[in-house]
């Protein structure tokens, strides 16, 4: 047994971490900033998203709020509300983009937080610090290295879907209605900023809206929608306003992931490419990718935790089955639709902290079931 000592010196290790990540990322951020210069202008004469996203921050912050200058339906990319993001950053430092990587930087040590306050309960206290690391690690090999300075709305989206589990987790866990309509807000305005979450989204509604069933309050069901649809529909009310179409998602998203299913993206070969690509095996999809192999690791350790739940699976929680069904959901959306190799692995970096999580729980059950140790007690 652990005695009350040990667990208040465990509880105050958690919370000298998470201070001591925060505090990595931040210093790390303007570490690489410095001395930096902003290279808005030279950026707008770029073709890429980051270069499109600037553009259309600065028309909104000059007053275009709908985007006039795009008389049709709203194309690329696909992650419309970072475009309102960046043109709050610029409203509030300046034209500046390295304010918008600092704040990017910063936001990736908070999703680390976020996710390590999320899950740790469900580990024992040793294993929720080394879950910290790991994060910690994972965020600088996956998000730091290359997108953490570059305007891409998946430094927005795995935040936002960071802070959608830690209140989500909190509002099963404690029956809190609060704590979950936060949640359903969050998931919408992550919806907004990555449409690709929205069929997760729908599961997520059902498994709430069985929750308030069982809870009698079918009220809240209807609640729970209206809250969701109103930060995840901007993009209609934006085309309605614009066009009056009816366009729930980025038209040009919709169009490529069609041409892409019609064209080899629908041949059983690349589908097992984009497969072996998501465990972390990159060049069957670009020969110039490098491998990730703390990913072939981390999904090792999903497997291992399945089996370890593979007798128990009526006592999974259902925060845990939420969980899964984001996993499952988030995956199979890129495999079966998305142009998945469009700048590296960007579009994976919202989910990966989600699976590690899992995974981490999984060499814990199998540490003890081997060497039979018990470590010390749960949070």
């Amino acid at each position: 047994m652990i005695d009350s000592n040990s667990h208040k010196t465990f509880r105050n290790l958690h919370v000298t971490g998470v201070i001591c990540v925060l505090i990595i990322f931040a210093v790390a951020t303007m570490v690489r900033l410095y001395p930096a210069e902003n290279n808005l202008t030279s950026m707008l004469g770029e073709g890429d998203d980051w270069a499109t996203y600037a553009h259309n921050a600065l028309e909104i912050k000059n007053g275009g709020l709908l985007l006039p200058s795009i008389d049709d339906d709203y194309f690329l990319p696909a992650g419309f509300l970072y475009n309102y993001f960046v043109a709050g950053c610029f409203l509030l430092f300046g034209d500046n983009v390295l304010a918008v990587y600092l704040l990017q930087g910063i936001m990736l040590g908070l999703s680390v937080a976020l996710i390590y306050s999320a899950f740790r309960k469900s580990m024992q206290l040793q294993t929720a610090l080394l879950f910290l690391i790991l994060l910690t690690v994972f965020g600088f090999l996956d998000v730091f290295k290359f997108y953490t300075f570059r305007l891409l709305s998946e430094n927005l989206a795995l935040f936002t879907i960071s802070l959608f589990f830690l209140l989500q987790n909190q509002g099963f866990s404690k029956w809190s209605y609060r704590y979950l309509w936060m949640a359903t807000a969050c998931l919408g305005i992550t919806v907004s900023v990555r449409p690709n979450v929205f069929p997760f989204a729908m599961v997520y509604m059902l498994i709430a809206g069985i929750f308030f069933i069982r809870q009698q309050k079918p009220a809240y069901v209807i609640i729970s929608l209206i809250i969701f649809l109103l930060p995840a529909s901007v993009l209609l009310y934006r085309n309605l306003m614009v066009t009056g179409h009816f366009i729930y998602f980025p038209a040009g998203g919709t169009g490529l992931a069609g041409k892409f299913w019609h064209g080899q993206g629908g041949s059983a070969g690349y589908l097992l490419k984009k497969i072996l690509f998501c465990f972390g095996i990159l060049t069957p999809i670009d020969e110039h990718y490098r491998w990730r192999p703390h990913w072939i690791l981390m999904w090792a350790g999903y497997g291992i935790y399945w089996l370890g739940k593979r007798n128990h699976l009526r006592e999974l929680t259902t925060a845990e089955v939420s969980g899964h069904f984001f996993v499952a959901a988030y995956y199979l959306v890129l495999i079966l639709i998305a142009h998945i190799g469009n700048y590296g692995f960007r579009q994976l970096v919202p989910a990966t902290f989600i699976v590690l999580a899992f995974s981490v729980q999984g060499y814990e059950w199998l540490v003890k079931r081997l060497w039979g140790r018990r470590l010390p007690g749960h949070n």
